[in-house]
């Protein structure tokens, strides 16, 4: 813990992005708390072997925006796009496709 203590201590600029940052500062860099005002529709695309905490953000952040919406990848983990750039590009096909099929309908109504 020494170690670590001194370690910290001799950086100050990583101590001051830390441990000295206004709320401000970090509310800003919250997205939950922004997502609600965002308007345009949304996939959150994620892997069900991920860690739990990711899962849960993109859980918060699909609940969160009202045009959102989750695919969960059942064997996908933290790295869906490098480990299944074709599944990914059809899930983002799929959904604008389907958000240009809506807006289309829209206009001709």
């Amino acid at each position: 813990a020494l170690k670590r203590r001194q370690q910290i201590l001799g950086s100050p600029t990583a101590c001051q992005l830390l441990f000295r940052r206004r709320r401000s500062e970090i509310q800003a860099e919250l997205l939950q708390d922004q997502l609600a005002w965002l308007k345009v529709p949304l996939l959150v695309l994620q892997g069900a072997k991920d860690s739990p905490e990711a899962i849960a953000c993109a859980q918060t952040y699909a609940q969160t925006s009202p045009n959102a919406q989750l695919r969960m990848i059942d064997f996908g983990g933290n790295n869906l796009p490098e480990a299944f750039p074709s599944l990914v590009t059809q899930h983002i096909h799929e959904f604008v496709t389907k958000v240009e099929g809506a807006k289309v309908g829209r206009w001709e109504s």
